[in-house]
């Protein structure tokens, strides 16, 4: 360790994370995760328009074996107003933007946390569909809440998407901190798997 990395913990941290230090095992899980991303990682080189529940879908695409292999993922009822993604695929790892409680067919925010909870986990689920995975995909989920003292509502939708407790994902839960009618917002990470 040198002098700096001494008197500097977050160096210090940084510097035992890449030589082994106390965090070998996040190392090796994200070794494991980029690798797994490579190893089954497969081109796309479409640009569809597919509908699903009334919800015109739109994956768009470049990729290939010789170009971009990133994908950006729009939900049309559920874009943002923005030129930003809902979500953006780079072989089979899935990583998503924010995730309001919106209703997709009003475009409007419930007043409710119940209501927003339910269609996050909803606009979630068609989020990464659009992308090409599955709910079980999903390995890990930050959710951001108003007020983190009321989270019956956040575990209710929480234990009927994902019902098994050997199975969930990881989560964690951050204080919501923007104005307006936003009482939970969430984004998560997935990786897809190989086809039952």
């Amino acid at each position: 360790m040198t002098n700096v990395a001494r008197h500097d913990p977050v160096k210090a941290r940084r510097a035992d994370f890449w030589k082994g230090g106390p965090d070998k095992r996040a190392r090796t899980f994200l070794t494991q995760v980029f690798k797994a991303v490579r190893r089954k990682g497969k081109a796309m080189t479409q640009s569809t328009v597919v509908n699903t529940s009334d919800m015109a879908v739109q994956h768009s695409s470049r990729a290939s074996k010789t170009t971009n292999r990133k994908m950006s993922v729009t939900v049309e009822s559920l874009a943002h107003k923005y030129p930003v993604p809902n979500a953006c695929r780079i072989g089979n790892l899935i990583v998503s933007g924010a995730i309001h409680g919106v209703d997709p067919a009003t475009h409007t925010m419930p007043k409710d946390l119940s209501a927003q909870c339910a269609h996050v986990f909803a606009n979630m689920k068609t989020i990464v569909e659009a992308a090409g995975g599955s709910t079980k995909d999903i390995i890990k989920m930050t959710v951001y809440l108003r007020d983190r003292e009321n989270r019956e509502p956040l575990n209710a939708e929480w234990v009927r998407m994902f019902p098994d407790p050997e199975t969930r994902p990881a989560r964690h839960s951050q204080p919501l901190l923007v104005e307006g009618p936003s009482l939970v917002q969430c984004d998560f990470m997935a990786v897809i798997g190989e086809p039952d």
